[in-house]
């Protein structure tokens, strides 16, 4: 999302920076001035993991001023190409969006939910296209970012500080909504099916999910190394990386009880290349690959009403 015009003061300007070094306005692709990015479209679509997900040319001369865990910016000569990968991201979820709209009918009736919101973009967009109400959760505080963007876009989003329980399976007290939300989420799920069987029990009309899915033609889940996220103890350590098959997603789809999938676009531009990914996990390794990962965004529609845990 492209938030210049929308940038009136410098005040302005200190927000975002604040959230950017707390750690929150990262990872979505929002642009906020000039000289001031965030998003993960160039490690996401170059494979270049670690590259930096931040274009903040004066941060180290900001740091005082805006206190927070050290920030690994991207470096300015790459600073056309980190746009350009962001652009493309923002193009990418603007058109979820779209297709979003397309498939549901008529959304000001509709209830949201974004489970994983992160920065708050999915619930923002579909609040600025007049859903009746859009939700996002997240494990980490993020209604700073949501404060931020309904200031600037008029729009009100809502943002519930709660996270997925592991050990229990479910979000306490998380109600049903008419559309859920789930992107790139369910790599980080330990037990995806128990993951997918608490979407399904909050969900009373489509669940919208993106992830990456083996082209095997069996039915398994390949899981990357332990603890790549975050700091779990086992049997939770398994936190990154988890991919099915697509034939083993789409027979886990149906038991759950989504009777009508329709596959999404991913509108990467056409002068964009996506490089490939080539290993267990999301980023290239070397040598030949012996299966290939594949996005899957799908719409995926119910059968009967949500079913409560």
């Amino acid at each position: 999302m492209d938030l210049r015009a929308y940038v009136r003061t410098q005040a302005d300007v200190a927000e975002a920076k604040a959230l950017i070094a707390q750690g929150h306005f990262i990872y979505q692709p929002f642009r906020i001035t000039d000289d001031l990015e965030v998003g993960g479209g160039y490690e996401f679509i170059n494979r270049k993991t670690g590259a930096g997900i931040v274009y903040w040319p004066s941060y180290e001369d900001e740091r005082k001023r805006f206190p927070g865990p050290p920030l690994k910016t991207i470096d300015p000569v790459l600073a056309r190409d980190f746009r350009v990968a962001n652009q493309a991201l923002r193009e990418i979820y603007d058109g979820f969006i779209d297709q979003i709209c397309e498939h549901i009918a008529n959304i000001r009736t509709k209830k949201f939910a974004d489970i994983g919101c992160f920065n708050g973009y999915m619930p923002v967009s579909l609040a600025r296209r007049g859903a009746l109400e859009a939700v996002g959760y997240d494990q980490d505080d993020r209604s700073g970012c949501f404060k931020f963007l309904n200031r600037l876009l008029g729009t009100n989003a809502h943002f519930i500080h709660a996270g997925y329980d592991l050990v229990s399976g479910t979000i306490p007290g998380c109600p049903e909504y008419d559309v859920v939300v789930s992107m790139s989420v369910l790599q980080h799920m330990t037990e995806p099916f128990r993951h997918l069987y608490f979407l399904r029990s909050i969900t009373s009309e489509a669940l919208f999910l993106v992830t990456n899915v083996w082209d095997d033609d069996e039915y398994l889940i390949r899981y990357g190394e332990p603890n790549a996220i975050f700091n779990y103890d086992f049997p939770w350590c398994f936190d990154n990386s988890i991919y099915m098959s697509e034939k083993l997603l789409r027979i886990a789809l149906a038991k759950a009880g989504f009777s009508r999938i329709v596959d999404l676009e991913i509108r990467l531009p056409a002068s964009s290349v996506q490089a490939d990914v080539r290993g267990s996990d999301d980023y290239s390794i070397t040598g030949a690959p012996a299966h290939s990962l594949n996005g899957n965004a799908l719409l995926c529609f119910v059968d009967g009403p949500a079913k409560r845990l």
